[in-house]
Order: C-alpha cells, then sequence, then structure tokens
C-alpha cells in the first residue's frame, strides 16, 4: 500500500486531498462498504473467540457466533442510511453530535472514542503480537515492537496529504431536523 501510495503520487502526479483521502471521493459501492464494514467487526479478539468456539463447537460454531452480530449490523447500516440522509455531508459521528448536541457533548464523544481508538490499537498489536508468538516461537514483547515499527513506518509514509483549501468551507454539518442545536439556538 505504501509503494502504491509513493508511486501514485510520484509517477501520476496525484494528490490527493483529505477529503479524497477520507471519504474515497465518495464513489464506494455497496460491496466495499459490506466488506470494510465486515473487516471493521472483525477484530483480533472475534478471530480468537471463533476459532475457540469452533473447536468446543464444531463447524456450526462460527455459524452461530458470527449470526449474532448481524442483528447490530443491520441496525447499523439503517442507521447509517438514515443519518446520511439528515447529514449528507457529515464524515464522522462526532460531526453529527457536535451539530445536534453541542460542544460540550461533541468533546464528551471525542474524548471516548479517542480512548476506544487507542484501546482496540492495542488489542490488534497485542493479538497480532500473539498470533506471530504462537507461529514462529518469536518474543511476544518483540513482536508487539515489531507490530508497532510498521504502524509508524506505514503513518509516516501515508501522512504527508495534500489539504484542498476548497473543501475546508464544506466542512461544517447542518442536521435537517427541527431538533438540532442550530435550530434551538434561533428560537
Amino acid at each position: 500500500m505504501i509503494l502504491v501510495t509513493f508511486i501514485l503520487r510520484r509517477y501520476n502526479r496525484e494528490v490527493q486531498t483529505s477529503e479524497m483521502f477520507n471519504t474515497a471521493g465518495r464513489t464506494v459501492k455497496s460491496g466495499l462498504v459490506a466488506s470494510a464494514v465486515v473487516s471493521s467487526w472483525t477484530w483480533a479478539a472475534t478471530l480468537l473467540q471463533s476459532t475457540g468456539v469452533c473447536y468446543r463447537y464444531g463447524v456450526s460454531g462460527p455459524f452461530w457466533y458470527a449470526s449474532g452480530a448481524t442483528v447490530q449490523i443491520l441496525l447499523f447500516a439503517t442507521l447509517a442510511i438514515e443519518l446520511k440522509r439528515r447529514a449528507p455531508n457529515a464524515h464522522t459521528y462526532l460531526e453529527i453530535i457536535k451539530a445536534r448536541y453541542g460542544t460540550v457533548a461533541h468533546i464528551v464523544y471525542l474524548v471516548f472514542g479517542l480512548a476506544t481508538n487507542i484501546l482496540v490499537s492495542l488489542m490488534l498489536i497485542v493479538g497480532g503480537s500473539a498470533t506471530v508468538n504462537a507461529l514462529t516461537g518469536m518474543h511476544t514483547i518483540a513482536a508487539s515492537k515489531s507490530w508497532s515499527n510498521t504502524v509508524r513506518a506505514r503513518a509516516f509514509v501515508c501522512l504527508p496529504v495534500a489539504d484542498d483549501p476548497q473543501s475546508t468551507s464544506s466542512r461544517s454539518v447542518s442536521l435537517r431536523t427541527p431538533w438540532s442545536a442550530a435550530s434551538r439556538r434561533r428560537s
């Protein structure tokens, strides 16, 4: 991925704005969205737990384990469609929280979101390290350091993204509902 980004930037002179990078130009089809949802839901703990369920209950174990998640994925898909209808310019749930509830709630959700991302990242690194340890016998701490260095290298290469000055004007999100914080301030 790093090599592809470098080649596109160097030889095709493809300049990606932060808007294009974060939303893929809003041209992603439903099949890729479905695979992204499933891959986002499938963490290291999910893979290890489903393997344990398969060992305990046979082939049907992972099927029933995964079927429990279909309810939350279907509910989230319905919620995402409704949110996209009410706030078409929003990119994250934090933008919607800020437009609906104001700055204080936005900061609270921002702190919780960052804490969740840190915990999930640590969980993925430790799960990957345990897997490398089981496969190769490499020490778990050395494998953790290896994973974190890989993540740092990827972030270092992918961070220089040009920002489009025109996209900064469209960053405000307005909700199309009578219960938004902006409409309460006006009345």
